[in-house]
Order: C-alpha cells, then structure tokens, then sequence
C-alpha cells in the first residue's frame, strides 16, 4: 500500500511580479490592500514593478535594478517619489 503525504509550509513572504499592470483601479486599490494585509500579518512582499506610484505607496523598502545591478536602495521614508522617476530620467 503506498502512503500519500504532503507538507503545508507557512509562508512568509511572497512575490509579486507586476501586481498593478493591466488592472483596472479598483482592483489596483484591492491588491494594495492584500500587500498591506500581509504586512500588517509580518509578512514579507517582494514585489518586481514599473508603477512606481504603487510601489512608493505599499513599499517600506525600495530597490531599483537597472540592468540586474542596483542603483538605488533605500527606505520609504528617506526618498520621495519624484526622486524615483528621477533614476529613470522622469522629471517633473
């Protein structure tokens, strides 16, 4: 008789990769609430996106990659979002 198991990992993080692109916005504002969820629960979110909007919102911790090297990693709270756009040339 062959015996079937199987193992229920808790997670504690999960990943996102372009959570916001092509949504309408209301279920943009659904997916920012899911992130806050987890992180209000501990939970880690590493999320992979070009909206930098969102990011700037739901994010403690931002990293940005430009050709798999990083040129800017910094918390929330010590960047603005202008200066964001700025790393990709966007000025205001």
């Amino acid at each position: 008789m062959e015996k079937e198991s199987f193992w229920i990992i808790p997670s504690f993080a999960q990943l996102w990769d372009e959570p916001f692109a092509n949504l309408d916005p209301s279920t943009q504002m659904r997916i920012s609430s899911v992130i806050e969820k987890q992180k209000e629960n501990g939970r880690t979110s590493i999320i992979s996106s070009h909206d930098l909007h969102h990011i700037y919102e739901v994010c403690e911790r931002i990293i940005i990659l430009d050709r798999g090297r990083v040129i800017k990693d910094s918390l929330r709270k010590g960047t603005s979002c202008e200066e964001l756009f700025a790393y990709f040339g966007v000025t205001s």
